[in-house]
């Protein structure tokens, strides 16, 4: 009977997705009585979670800190210095991880949300140890197969599913797909969310398109901006936020200048996930542009709100909550998005219709039913074979 849900991250940061899911599956386990502690292969993130164990601790007095050889120091002896101790480092760090698998036990269960080199180590340490006093490890994957193929580290990412007890991702299609390729244990399950105690009306007086998320290239911000422009003359009254902050908030900024939109176009930047959640409060629209995504939290929490919301395709959990809760923009150009936003400003029996089924949509996003999956995934005696999907669908 699993007791203890290890939750493991690269750094367990202040914001993000991956974030806020941990901290939702996190308090819900607790409340049932699990034990629950943090790992990751990174120290602690400023304002984040400080971890129960760091795999990488002091990674910062060896080379294997990529700053390190872009500061090497007078005449490289800072550099000098640290290529001797990293070797010393590699022994400390495995001789700490040993001593840290070989205090957990059987009742314990990792949830693995992000792949990387360090997690390789811990994974090959579990297996090391009896197979009765292995905890299970179930890796969570946040994105898509689509990004799987557009993305980086593939190889990475299947060796930590193969040694993993199980491979977990947001959506049925993707779940087939990563069952084939990788023939490993594969389910899906949805994100948790926490929902509203109450929900605030959906009127025909909220006129701001809100976009949540960190503005970079991969979020399509801009596409975004230029559809607005394109509509604003038609829509005078309605304006658009930008919430989170990144590497092209100051282009989008000027971009927006140029454009003569600064006094409809607004920037939150980096705020908590409390003030964001306000947010939704006064938009009559939430747009994700996204290249690729996973399932993304935005799209939840915007339609527990009641809110709807217009997503391009960029993953089948995208599609599935989009397509309910709002509208799938299948022409991905800013003449493709400007329509749709245009279509659903123009009607808003249809938006109050879409506001309507993403509350009841949300509803099977709630934290209790994904958890409730969770404690029967990690807790019953059922397994899962190899190139087959849990749970199994006609």
């Amino acid at each position: 009977m699993i007791n203890h849900i290890v939750f493991y991250k690269n750094v367990h940061g202040p914001t993000g997705g991956t974030t806020t899911v941990v901290n939702t599956f996190a308090k819900e386990f607790a409340s049932r009585g699990y034990k629950v502690s943090f790992l990751s292969s990174q120290d602690v993130s400023p304002k984040g979670i400080a971890p129960h164990f760091s795999l990488n601790k002091h990674i910062g007095y060896t080379s294997h800190n990529p700053i390190s050889r872009k500061f090497p120091g007078p005449f490289k002896l800072k550099l000098a210095l640290k290529l001797l101790l990293t070797p010393l480092w590699d022994i400390y760090r495995n001789l700490r991880t040993k001593k840290y698998v070989n205090a957990l036990d059987s009742k314990t269960c990792i949830m693995l949300v992000e792949r990387s080199e360090e997690a390789l180590i811990l994974l090959r340490e579990i297996l090391a140890l009896p197979a009765a006093d292995r905890p299970k490890v179930i890796t969570q994957y946040h994105s898509s197969f689509h990004a799987y193929n557009h993305g980086g580290a593939p190889e990475l990412l299947k060796e930590v599913a193969k040694l993993s007890n199980a491979f977990g991702v947001l959506s049925e299609a993707d779940a087939k797909s990563f069952a084939s390729l990788f023939d490993v244990p594969t389910f899906y399950s949805h994100n948790p969310i926490p929902l509203p105690e109450q929900v605030s009306e959906y009127t025909a007086e909220r006129k701001e398109i809100l976009f949540v998320g960190r503005i970079t290239g991969l979020k399509r911000p801009q596409l975004l901006l230029d559809a607005f422009e394109r509509i604003s003359n038609n829509f005078s009254d309605w304006t658009l936020r930008y919430v989170g902050g990144g590497e092209q908030l100051n282009q989008i900024k000027e971009r927006a200048k140029e454009a003569g939109l600064i006094d409809r176009v607004f920037f939150s930047g980096d705020i908590p996930s409390t003030d964001v959640l306000k947010c939704y409060e006064a938009a009559g629209l939430t747009v994700l542009p996204s290249i690729t995504e996973g399932q993304p939290m935005v799209l939840l929490e915007s339609a527990s709100r009641g809110v709807p919301v217009i997503a391009t395709p960029s993953s089948p959990a995208t599609c599935e909550i989009a397509s309910q809760a709002g509208w799938v923009c299948s022409d991905e150009t800013t003449s493709g998005l400007a329509e749709l936003i245009s279509t659903a400003i123009s009607d808003f029996s249809a938006r109050q219709q879409k506001s309507d089924m993403g509350k009841k949509l949300a509803a099977e996003y709630a934290t209790n039913t994904v958890v409730d999956f969770w404690e029967d995934l990690m807790s019953s005696p059922k397994t899962i074979s190899p190139n087959t999907v849990y749970p199994e669908t006609n």
